[in-house]
């Protein structure tokens, strides 16, 4: 059991490293990036993504609008590559 715990907890410290080291890769690179929720069809994005689509940090955000944010000829790109996820 307690190496369950210590494995746990190490696996869990490599996410944390894994998730700065992403968030400082797409901040040099300047990008934006988002991830999306689908239980409650609620987006989570970057200060960069918000800039770039325009959105306020204080506004709500899901699927559908941020589809609405995207170019329609580029909704149908965009829908498939999150279906694939």
């Amino acid at each position: 059991m307690a190496t369950s715990k210590f494995r746990s907890q190490f696996l869990e410290s490599r996410l944390e490293v894994r998730e700065v080291q992403l968030q400082l890769a797409s901040d040099a690179a300047d990008l934006g990036t988002w991830t999306w929720e689908p239980s409650t069809n609620e987006i989570n994005c970057s200060p960069r993504f918000l800039s770039l689509i325009n959105a306020r940090a204080d506004e709500p955000l899901v699927m559908d609008s941020l589809l609405d944010r995207v170019h329609p000829d580029d909704v149908a790109a965009v829908l498939a590559a999150v279906k694939s996820l």
